[in-house]
Parts: structure tokens; C-alpha cells; sequence
């Protein structure tokens, strides 16, 4: 075959995915507009306008059963535009955090970004060019401001930045202050835009410039666009079809009472009392009892990420249930296209886990949290107590959350090719996702540094071929947990800069490359063991969340038999 030959190949299926993904958006986008004019048409015809044809009637019982969807949409609609603008509101979880918590960020945000540098280049993209390498560390700054000219920045655009990422705070809650806190906001502030000049090499202008706009993620306005109600009756199929798929693998549902948490839309049998148990918290979850009286295995612990829930993990969830151990399936109805009446919290949500542990007599489990999912995975990480043996991360937007990718990638951009237009409409823009990650992402909270998982005392570190002491001084949290940790990432991420954090976790130097084993993986997939007793699985060709897809079913095999293999095996066996 000719190159040419190749190359139309190529194109004519490159056209062929946007066909897919763009059409049904352009044919649900559709929907609420045509349901407002026939329903005008149809009132219209009702006056008696003899220019208005007859098929706009309601003779027929076709013609009324179309009125009454039109209708059912216009509604919708209307009562979408009172919830937009109530999805405005600021979230009740909005943490504060103390000068401690604000100095390490800093210093350790700061020490990650120029380790990574060359002189007069990062190894960090500014996002409209993701995952490529070589901007300076003003890109870095231009990133944040929307890549805004250097110059345009000035020392209180830095500042009314800084307030958000590190003070989760604006001038107004700043104004709100008694003054002996609002000299030391302003004198902190003032040090680490010093310091800023430093990394920069430049005095920023004095002032203000009221041109240029900075991305605050939990400040800014929450973007979101409508769906049709079909929309959501898709959604709620999709939920019923999982639902007879869990309870024929053997899986019992919990959900939280109603005064906690109360699913607004789309409605699901699931929170019906006879279908379905207390949970006793604000989280819902499956969960299924080991195949064995006598298993001894820790439970597997499976935590999604956005989109429709746990429909899209149906194969992963078939080869977890081959494992003679206990599962649980943490729903994440907030990011599930759920329109919900509150999103659980940090604390809320570990201690939600815990208790689902506790309730079966478990301590803790193996977590595997996907997207999103690593987030929570993180919290229950950085918890005192953390109830977590062994964790595995499957495209993870935990790490390097201090570079703007995650924030503009998901939030900020305007899609230009297919895969971003399908998560772009699908994903990013939905209103219940929207204003979660919109009000209810907090940075600082969410960030997982490469020290605070795999190997975690001396002994260990010495099993795995590391003997370097740990310095407790880079990490935020005393408790150390000696198990074993795996992190999936796919090269072509649209959300998270896979490469940076390739090279991250490998703390720059040359990896230590290893066999995944018998799995029939995508091309170029390469295992490496980083020095910390972390595996990192990098699957060069995969999107985000692509491991889903059916031709990357080796993927999900590989990583239902790890978290199967960490969940049957004993300690010992895991470190040698």
C-alpha cells in the first residue's frame, strides 16, 4: 500500500470518529430549540393561523403524543435555567487553609517546577499545545493568565491569583477579614510574589490590569450547557442496565438516607427502600461478600471517575468478581449526570468509606480510583488513618495539579477535535459536573506528591532496591503506609500531561524498566519500577479513559488481576 493510500485511509477514518462523536451532539443539541418551535407552531395553529400546516395539530394521537414530549422539554429547559443560575452558588465544602499548609504548597509546588527546568525551558506545556515540552517558566505564569503577555501581568494580577490557589480566597473574602488578618493575607501575599520575581527574573509591574483574566477554578463562573431531558432518560437506562448487571453478579446496593442525600434527576428504582439498603453516610456504593466463607482477602475498593457512573466499567467489574475477594463500587452520584440536592465533602466522603468498611468488618482495601476516582483516592491516602493497603491509579489527574492542564483542559478549553468535543459536551459542560468540579475541586486538597505513595519505611525501601532515607520534611503527612502502588497512564491524555508526569514519577532519571506481563497491552506500552517502589504502566497510544474501549480489554485485565494478586497475597509476598 502507497503512503498516499495510507494517508486517505487515515483521513477517512479520522472523519469517520468526528462523524460519530459530533453528529448525536449535534442531534441532542437540537432537540430543546425544535421542541420551543413546534410547540409555538402548534399554539399557533390552535388560533386558528391558516399559514400553519395541519401536521402541527392534535388530532391524531401522534400529534398529541409529540406535543406532550415537546412539552416535557420546554419544561425542562425552564426549570434548568432557574438551576443554572442557582449552580452559581458557592460550594458549602470550601476549605480554608492555614499559613503551614500554604508555605509547604508553595515551596513544594515551586521545587517540582524548577527541578524539571532547563535553562530557558520547562519540561511543562502551556495547554494549548498539551504534553509538549519546552516553555520557560513565564509560560508556566502565562498559562494560568490564559497565556496573556508577560508584561500585561502585573503585581496585583499575581496577587489576586496567589489569594485563590493558596488561600482559596478572593478580595471580597479577604474585605471580610478583621484588619490584623488582612495585614497578614497582604504581608504573606507580598513574600510569595517576591519570590515569584525570583523564578521569573523580572519585577512585575505595580497595579492591577484589569485585561487579562487568570483561571480560578472554584472563583470563576461555573460554564455548563443544556441537555435534553432524553439526555437524561438515556442516562437513567444506561443505570438500569448496570443495575441487573450487579445484582446477577451478587452485588447488594446501599444508598444514603433520603434527608442526606436527595437524587433529583434522573430518577433510578435503585433508592427505592425495597431494592436497596442504608448506607449510613452521605455515599452510595455495591458491594459483593468474597466468593469464599473462607477468604481472607482484603476487599478491592473500585472508585470512577466522570461520566454516566459505573456503566462504563462493566468489564472491569466482571474480571474484579472472578476474585475471591470482597468488593465494593463507590458511586460518585455527583459526576454520574445525577443533578443532586448536595456533593459530599472531603471529610464526608473518607469517613463515608471508612464506615462502609467497618460495616462489613473490613480496615482497609485496595483502591482502584480512575479520573477523577483518584482524587478520592488521594483524600483516603492523606487521611491520619488511612484506609488503604495498596492503591492503583488509572489515569490520574492527582499529580502535578500545580500546572495548568487539568484546570484548562477540562474546564477552560474550547474543544477543536473530535475526542475534545466528546468530552467537552459529554463531560465538562453537563450541569451537575460542571459546578463539581467548578466549585467543589480545590486544588490543594486534591494534589498527590510522588513521595506520598509507594514504598514508606526504610525496610521497605531496602526491598525494593532503595535506600535513601525519607525526608519528612517534603511531605505533609507523618502516617506512612509500607504497601506497594501502580499508576496507569495513557500518552495521549487530553486532560493530564502524561509525559511530565512519566518523567515526574521517575524523578528524572532513567527508568527502570520492567515486564507488565502476559497481557496482550497496547503497542509500545512500557512498565518501569521508579525508585520509590512505584509502578507506572505508560500506554503511548491511549486517550483518557480509552482503556474502557474494547480493543484495550488487556488494560482492564492487567489491572483487575493486580488489584486481585495485591488483594490475595500476603505482605511478603508483595515485596519480594
Amino acid at each position: 500500500m502507497s503512503l498516499d493510500t495510507q494517508s486517505t485511509d487515515r483521513s477517512s477514518s479520522t472523519m469517520g470518529v468526528a462523524t460519530l462523536i459530533l453528529l448525536p451532539i449535534m442531534l441532542l443539541s437540537a432537540i430543546t430549540p425544535a421542541s420551543f418551535v413546534y410547540t409555538a407552531l402548534v399554539v399557533l395553529h390552535s388560533l386558528g393561523w391558516s399559514s400553519i400546516p395541519k401536521i402541527f395539530g392534535i388530532k391524531t394521537g401522534l400529534q398529541r403524543i409529540l406535543l406532550g414530549y415537546a412539552l416535557v422539554e420546554v419544561t425542562f429547559y425552564l426549570w434548568y435555567r432557574r438551576r443554572k443560575r442557582w449552580l452559581q452558588r458557592p460550594s458549602s465544602n470550601s476549605p480554608l487553609t492555614t499559613p503551614e499548609d500554604r508555605v509547604f504548597l508553595f515551596r513544594r509546588c515551586l521545587a517540582d517546577l524548577t527541578a524539571a527546568m532547563e535553562p530557558g525551558k520547562t519540561e511543562y506545556p502551556l495547554p494549548r499545545e498539551a504534553h509538549e515540552a519546552g516553555y520557560s517558566a513565564a509560560d508556566f505564569f502565562r498559562a494560568w493568565f490564559l497565556n496573556a503577555k508577560l508584561s500585561d501581568i502585573h503585581r496585583g494580577n499575581i496577587e489576586e491569583w496567589m489569594l485563590w490557589a493558596l488561600f482559596n480566597m478572593d478580595y471580597v473574602d479577604v474585605e471580610q477579614q478583621d484588619k490584623e488578618m488582612q495585614r497578614a493575607i497582604f504581608v504573606e501575599l507580598q513574600n510569595y510574589c517576591n519570590e515569584i520575581e525570583v523564578l521569573l527574573g523580572v519585577e512585575l509591574p505595580d497595579g492591577y490590569n484589569p485585561r487579562i483574566k487568570s483561571m480560578r477554578l472554584n472563583k470563576d463562573v461555573v460554564h455548563m450547557k443544556h441537555r435534553p431531558a432524553l439526555w437524561y432518560l438515556i442516562v437513567a437506562g444506561l443505570d438500569a442496565y448496570t443495575q441487573i448487571l450487579l445484582r446477577s453478579l451478587g452485588f447488594m446496593h446501599f444508598v444514603p438516607r433520603k434527608d442526606i442525600v436527595n437524587c433529583v434527576f434522573p430518577p433510578s428504582f435503585s433508592h427505592l427502600r425495597r431494592f436497596t439498603r442504608e448506607s449510613n453516610s452521605a455515599l452510595s456504593y455495591w458491594y459483593r461478600p468474597p466468593l469464599t466463607a473462607r477468604s481472607t482477602a482484603k476487599p478491592i475498593i473500585l472508585i470512577h471517575g466522570i461520566g454516566t457512573g459505573l456503566q462504563p466499567y462493566d468489564v472491569l467489574i466482571k474480571m474484579l468478581s472472578k476474585h475471591d475477594a470482597p468488593i465494593f463500587l463507590v458511586e460518585l452520584m455527583h459526576v454520574s449526570m445525577r443533578m443532586v440536592n448536595r456533593i459530599p465533602g472531603r471529610r464526608e466522603t473518607i469517613e463515608g468509606i471508612k464506615r462502609m468498611l467497618q460495616k462489613e468488618g473490613y480496615e482497609d482495601g485496595v483502591v482502584v480510583g480512575h479520573s477523577l476516582g483518584t482524587v478520592v483516592s488521594t483524600w483516603l491516602i492523606h487521611d491520619p488513618e488511612p484506609p488503604v493497603s495498596h492503591v492503583i491509579l488509572v489515569d490520574p489527574v492527582v499529580f502535578l495539579l500545580h500546572l495548568p492542564d487539568v484546570a484548562y483542559n477540562f474546564v477552560y478549553r474550547f474543544p477543536k477535535r473530535a475526542n475534545e468535543w466528546l468530552l467537552w459536551w459529554f463531560a465538562s459542560r453537563e450541569a451537575g459536573i460542571s459546578y463539581s468540579l467548578g466549585r467543589n475541586f480545590f486544588w490543594f486538597e486534591n494534589i498527590l506528591f510522588r513521595d506520598e505513595i509507594g514504598c514508606r519505611t526504610k525496610k521497605d525501601m531496602v526491598l525494593v532496591g532503595h535506600d535513601a532515607e525519607w525526608d519528612r520534611s517534603q511531605s505533609r503527612h507523618e502516617g506512612r503506609w509500607a504497601k506497594k502502588a501502580c499508576v496507569v497512564l495513557a500518552g495521549k491524555d487530553q486532560i493530564a500531561p502524561t509525559k511530565a508526569v512519566w518523567k515526574y514519577l521517575n524523578q528524572g532519571e532513567e527508568p527502570n524498566y520492567i515486564q507488565p506481563g502476559p497481557y496482550q497491552l497496547p503497542p509500545g506500552t512500557t512498565m518501569a519500577h521508579t525508585p520509590n517502589g512505584l509502578d507506572v504502566v505508560y500506554c503511548p497510544g491511549l486517550d483518557h479513559a480509552s482503556f474502557l474501549l474494547p480493543q484495550n480489554k488487556g488494560v482492564v485485565r492487567f489491572i483487575a488481576d493486580r488489584a486481585g494478586k495485591w488483594a490475595t497475597s500476603s505482605d511478603h509476598e508483595l515485596l519480594n
